[in-house]
């Protein structure tokens, strides 16, 4: 397996083509591939650079869908990103908290862990699909 196996199975069209209703999906299955068992079953690495970056994606605002459909004002998170899934579901954006933990987003950006990012995202899924069912 390689970058280019990575790409397709976590990320195989770019955030700023997805559809507002397939964002949150997109991004699970973008974070879901920051996770051990993803890198290592496609032997890549996270490399450490600013943003950090995993086969050549950057993990930031612009490979984001939801941030993309819901967050980008003239400035980013001008709007503190208050239509996003994400924040609906959980209260907070991603890269803040309202309760005192570390934001989801920092957990990646500091210790490289995904899993804050990827339950904030299935909470946003749930929140998306009890908004639908009504």
């Amino acid at each position: 397996m390689s970058e280019k196996s990575w790409r397709r199975e976590h990320y195989p069209i770019p955030a700023r083509k997805v559809k507002k209703e397939d964002a949150v999906d997109h991004d699970h299955k973008k974070w879901f591939g920051a996770t051990e068992d993803a890198l290592k079953r496609h032997g890549v690495e996270i490399k450490s650079d600013y943003r950090k970056s995993i086969a050549g994606i950057e993990f930031s605002g612009d490979t984001c869908a939801l941030c993309l459909r819901y967050c980008r004002g003239e400035i980013l998170n001008a709007c503190r990103c208050e239509k996003c899934p994400i924040r609906l579901a959980t209260g907070s954006p991603c890269d803040m908290s309202g309760n005192g933990e570390k934001p989801p987003w920092y957990s990646w950006q500091e210790e490289h862990d995904p899993w804050p990012m990827i339950i904030a995202l299935i909470a946003a899924k749930k929140y998306e699909d009890e908004q639908t069912r009504w």
